[in-house]
């Protein structure tokens, strides 16, 4: 009996070991959520050069779960990605339609031998592409400024036919 219990509470250790926290406006004792307001264009004060962004399609069983989106490395993304002060979120717009993928649902991981940063960028399931194409933006904001204002995006337009 004790080692099914300590079986038990071992499967929900490792269960919650892969979540990741929401983002969180102001003081982490309030229960604020940040949200996103994306109703006018971004300004962006850095990109990376178009030949140096690439972005491929996710599928999983033939459905669609999202892009992979791969740019290059450098000291000052990494500063701003790992201060406390910013947040990051992506956009995938097809047509009209715009997807917002939140922190919670973006993966970043870092190829060593390319040194690229590699985002696995997850849509909802009910995610719909009226287009054959769909243009994925990654950001780097200021907490303080939003997401009107980007410190850092990554663009590119992927086939989606």
């Amino acid at each position: 009996m004790r080692k099914i219990v300590l079986c038990v509470l071992c499967l929900l250790l490792l269960a919650s070991c892969g979540r990741q926290p929401a983002i969180v406006s102001g003081d982490t004792d309030e229960e604020e959520m940040f949200t996103l307001d994306l109703s006018g264009e971004i300004e962006t004060a850095a990109q990376p050069q178009a030949k140096e962004t690439t972005c491929n399609l996710l599928e999983k069983d033939g459905e669609r779960i999202g892009f992979e989106m791969r740019f290059r490395r450098t000291d000052a993304i990494d500063t701003l990605m790992a201060s406390p002060d910013n947040f990051y979120f992506a956009v995938v717009q097809c047509g009209k339609t715009k997807t917002i993928v939140p922190t919670e649902e973006i993966r970043v991981l870092v190829d060593v031998p390319t040194d690229s940063f590699v985002l696995t960028l997850l849509v909802p399931k009910d995610t719909k592409y009226p287009q054959n194409s769909a243009t994925v933006s990654f950001y780097i904001s200021s907490r303080e400024d939003g997401a009107s204002r980007a410190l850092f995006a990554a663009q590119e337009t992927v086939d989606i036919s």
